[in-house]
C-alpha cells in the first residue's frame, strides 16, 4: 500500500512553549501549503510542542499523538534497526489512510527518509516534506 507521509519539524519552540517565530512558522505552512486540504490523518510525537505545532497547522482537527518506547540511536554502519522506526511502520500499516501528516522532531524524520545518520539533513521547521513509502504485509500464503 503507497501512502504520502508529510513530516513536519515542531515550529520553532523555547523550553517547550511555541515562540512568535514559531507561530509565524504554523501560520505560513498553514496559510501556503495547497496540499493540507488533502491530509486524513494526523500523528504526532508526544511532547507538547509537536502537539502544538499540529493543532496550529491543522485547526485542532483530530490528532493522534503517538507514543513509543525510547531506542537507542541505530547503528547504522551495521544497518541497524531502530524499534521505534519499526512501531511507526507497523502503525501506518494499520491505516487506512493515504494522506498522513507526521509532526515531529527533526531526528526521527530524518530516519523516517532514510538519511544517513553520519549525513543528517537540516530540516526546516513547520515546513512539510512528503516521504512516498510502500508498506506490504508479509503473510505465509
Amino acid at each position: 500500500m503507497l501512502k504520502s507521509i508529510y513530516c513536519i519539524r515542531n515550529a520553532d519552540n523555547i523550553s517547550s512553549q511555541i515562540t512568535k517565530k514559531g507561530l509565524r512558522q504554523i501560520n505560513r505552512v498553514k496559510n501556503s501549503w495547497k496540499d493540507r486540504k488533502y491530509i486524513e490523518l494526523v500523528i504526532t510525537d508526544t511532547d507538547i510542542q509537536s502537539i502544538d505545532t499540529a493543532n496550529g497547522i491543522f485547526n485542532n482537527k483530530h490528532i493522534i499523538p503517538l507514543k513509543f518506547p525510547d531506542c537507542p540511536i541505530c547503528d547504522h554502519q551495521f544497518y541497524g534497526k531502530c524499534q521505534r522506526l519499526d512501531l511507526f511502520y507497523e502503525f501506518l500499516k494499520t491505516r487506512n489512510e493515504s494522506s498522513i501528516a507526521y509532526v515531529g522532531h527533526g531526528t526521527f524524520i530524518n530516519k523516517i527518509q532514510c538519511y544517513n545518520i553520519s549525513k543528517v539533513n537540516y530540516l526546516k521547521r513547520a515546513k512539510p516534506y512528503l516521504v512516498e513509502l510502500t508498506l506490504s504485509d508479509l503473510c505465509d500464503n
